[in-house]
């Protein structure tokens, strides 16, 4: 299947809307959650510390490698050359994982469980540059749903078992009181964007194309 450049654009004007009204929604739930759906030891066990390491750069570099090593060897060749799919794979969650980061140091919430559920905004003069305690978006969540989205773009039949696996991360970023609600659906937000605008930007120079 070949995407038609012509019939691209950067995010429907739906996705937009839905997207803001899930985080105002989300804003509204965040104390409730906070409070009643803890988990401390969330990370505790083998399934939940596979739900996190979603939210671990390393773990898509790893499939970016086995990627790359599938493509060399197929025949016919891969489209546009054996690294390709390798490598939007690794730089989605960069971008996903840094988009995450820059808007921490923009926005300054800290994370809940420094301050029992309740908003507090960290001042800009206070450590101009550390993201630490930060949590307004979640770094984990941005780098997991940024992985799993480019992979539901390269390989779509496959897309619900990603985009569960980053779901379950950011579930459990929210259990261990480590981050708000909203803080892993702006995530979410901006992991999706970061894929679909690097998917669109080379499908409209020819240079995309997904595995059916």
């Amino acid at each position: 299947m070949v995407i038609d450049k012509d019939d691209i654009r950067w995010l429907p004007v739906g996705a937009l809307v839905t997207s803001a009204l899930l985080f105002v929604l989300a804003c509204f739930m965040d104390g409730w959650v906070f409070h009643h759906v803890p988990a401390a030891n969330v990370y505790g066990n083998d399934f939940g510390r596979f739900l996190r390491i979603a939210g671990f750069l390393p773990t898509w570099f790893m499939g970016a490698l086995a990627l790359v090593m599938y493509d060399r060897n197929r025949t016919p060749a891969v489209p546009y050359g054996a690294w390709h799919r390798g490598i939007m794979l690794a730089v989605a969650p960069i971008l996903g994982g840094l988009l995450a980061e820059t808007l921490k140091l923009l926005i300054r919430r800290e994370r809940p469980s420094l301050h029992s559920g309740v908003y507090v905004f960290r001042g800009f003069l206070d450590h101009p540059w550390s993201t630490r305690n930060l949590g307004l978006p979640s770094s984990h969540a941005a780098v997991a749903f940024a992985g799993a989205a480019m992979l539901s773009y390269l390989f779509p039949r496959t897309a619900p078992v990603w985009l569960l696996w980053a779901l379950g991360c950011a579930v459990t970023r929210v259990m261990s009181q480590a981050h708000f609600t909203s803080d892993v659906v702006l995530a979410a937000i901006a992991g999706v964007l970061v894929a679909r605008t690097l998917v669109v930007a080379l499908a409209r120079r020819n240079r995309f194309q997904p595995t059916l």
